[in-house]
């Protein structure tokens, strides 16, 4: 896929030393003791402290490793064409994986191959798309209505969950953010944002008390993060009948970027309210304490659900939408 042997080269070694730093440290966390890993870093970590810390190594550097092969099958199987007009993909997936020789490789590839671009578009052109993503332009009825019936829609998910199994201390499988990452990204970022704004502001009726004990905690555990799918109108991408890897590569980074946002919003409140509050249910460090608890709800109960569903429902809603909104 690369005209110039030297940027392939350039790629790979990226790769490599990525890999062989992520696994590394994998097998050093997954099979050293305490001591072993002490002498290692050169520290004295003990106890519940150590343990919290090893689990999150352990969780990073395996996402660290699946996102380096996922960045790898990627480049490989990709022609050159495929390559360039899904250049923010490939970006994303090298940033994922810490990369950063296989970016300066991927800088190297656009700046030489500038003449691939068939499909170029004006500067006014370009900035009307950007507008027409974000929500900036003329709104009809329909827009309004179709605002309400998904605002109706999530605020009976985030209803049901009340019925659904919970973590001891709050969270569990979030529903509530699918319909926010369909009407964002077959709208727009602001009827995104609107919608989830207003559907937060109504999941107070049904809120337990026990879950919000300021307007910082309101704000940071469901304000906030059910604004965040709005970031899925900026990433809107072209719907075809092709279901190849590269068009399903779209849904994986934007529904991780999505729920990125909303476990950064959650693990901030985890810390500086929560954590502050009550101290840690385990361990000696909030931090570690905020990230880890917020990683199981956000990344392994409601992550995988999204990322099953949401795609196959905006692949059938793509008729409609293209004729209604676009």
């Amino acid at each position: 896929m690369w005209k110039n042997h030297k940027e392939k080269i350039l790629c790979l070694t990226g790769y490599v030393i990525a890999q062989s730093l992520f696994i590394s440290f994998l097998l050093i966390f997954s099979i050293c003791g305490q001591q072993q890993i002490n002498n290692l870093f050169n520290n004295n970590w003990s106890g519940e402290y150590f343990d919290n810390l090893k689990t999150f190594f352990i969780m990073f550097t395996a996402l660290g490793t699946f996102f380096n092969i996922l960045f790898m099958v990627s480049t490989l199987i990709a022609k050159t064409k495929d390559f360039y007009d899904y250049k923010m993909q490939f970006m994303f997936l090298a940033i994922f994986s810490l990369n950063i020789i296989s970016i300066i490789a991927f800088i190297c590839f656009w700046t030489n191959n500038k003449s691939m671009q068939e499909n170029k578009i004006t500067r006014n052109e370009h900035t009307k798309l950007l507008l027409n993503n974000i929500g900036i332009r003329k709104w009809k009825t329909y827009d309004i209505a179709l605002i309400g019936v998904f605002c109706g829609l999530t605020i009976a998910l985030a209803y049901l969950e009340e019925f659904l199994p919970h973590m001891p201390n709050g969270g569990g499988i979030a529903l509530k953010y699918m319909p926010l990452i369909m009407i964002s990204f077959i709208h727009s970022s602001i009827a995104g944002a609107a919608t989830g704004a207003v559907s937060a502001l109504m999941s107070l009726l049904f809120i337990p008390g026990s879950m919000i004990i300021s307007p910082w905690s309101y704000i940071l555990d469901y304000f906030l993060p059910m604004m965040s799918p709005a970031i899925c109108g900026l990433l809107r991408f072209k719907i075809t009948g092709e279901k190849n890897y590269l068009s399903y590569l779209n849904f994986v980074i934007m529904i991780i970027l999505t729920f990125g946002l909303i476990y950064l919003w959650q693990t901030i409140g985890g810390y500086f309210i929560w954590v502050k509050l009550y101290g840690p249910s385990w361990g000696e460090s909030g931090w570690i304490y905020s990230i880890v608890y917020n990683a199981i709800h956000v990344w392994i109960f409601t992550y995988p659900i999204a990322q099953l569903v949401v795609p196959s429902i905006i692949r059938g809603l793509a008729p409609f939408y293209k004729k209604n909104i676009r």
